[in-house]
């Protein structure tokens, strides 16, 4: 963040599959999204500060503590693997990430695994996760009133859109998130309409 701080941001439900890993060789159907695997991102900077390094190094151990904890999650491979781990078992496509960070400050996905697994043998505290939804997060139907409501990819006017409005009519919603443009973004349930996206809250009336 613009002040220095660093945080975990969750932007789906843990249970929830996202497009977080692409393919690989083993196809879409086995890939790591299909099988089960949490994805998450750590923000780079010019990969060169050393203390912007640790702290974010320090905030994904302790979000994996705290995910292996909840789900009884191994640390080890290939339970516990970055993006390159993937793609080389065939679960995720062709992207060199963690792998051109991480030994630049000396470390690695071994470092990282054990230093996950001393933290779940130490009781770490979980990072702060700001917009957390717990799994029993209870859908509702809202009244969009407007026919031209944009459906983002992602809780925010920063995302693409999926390239087709709500129309008017009344919708089912998943999830909530905060994001830039709206007071609340909330995700829409994916059947009939097919029009899985997010939309702006401000714009729809809960019923």
């Amino acid at each position: 963040m613009k002040d220095g701080s660093i945080a975990t941001y969750q932007t789906l439900p843990w249970d929830m599959v996202g497009w977080h890993s692409g393919s690989g060789s083993k196809g879409y159907a086995k890939n790591a999204n299909n099988n089960g695997y949490i994805g998450f991102e750590i923000c780079e900077d010019g990969l060169s500060d050393p203390a912007y390094f640790m702290s974010v190094y320090r905030e994904a151990v302790e979000l994996c503590v705290y995910l292996c904890k909840m789900y009884g999650i191994k640390p080890e491979s290939p339970t516990l693997i970055c993006h390159s781990e993937g793609n080389k078992l065939g679960i995720a496509s062709n992207h060199g990430d963690v792998m051109h960070w991480f030994p630049k400050h000396g470390k690695s996905m071994d470092t990282f695994r054990a230093d996950v697994k001393a933290g779940l043998a130490s009781g770490t505290e979980q990072p702060s996760v700001p917009d957390v939804k717990p799994t029993t997060f209870e859908p509702y139907r809202v009244r969009v009133a407007i026919p031209n409501l944009n459906i983002r990819k992602g809780p925010g006017t920063n995302f693409g859109t999926v390239g087709k409005y709500t129309g008017k009519g009344v919708f089912t919603i998943v999830d909530e998130a905060s994001g830039t443009g709206a007071s609340r973004w909330g995700l829409l349930k994916a059947y009939k309409q097919k029009r899985n996206g997010w939309i702006s809250l401000d714009y729809a009336s809960k019923l």
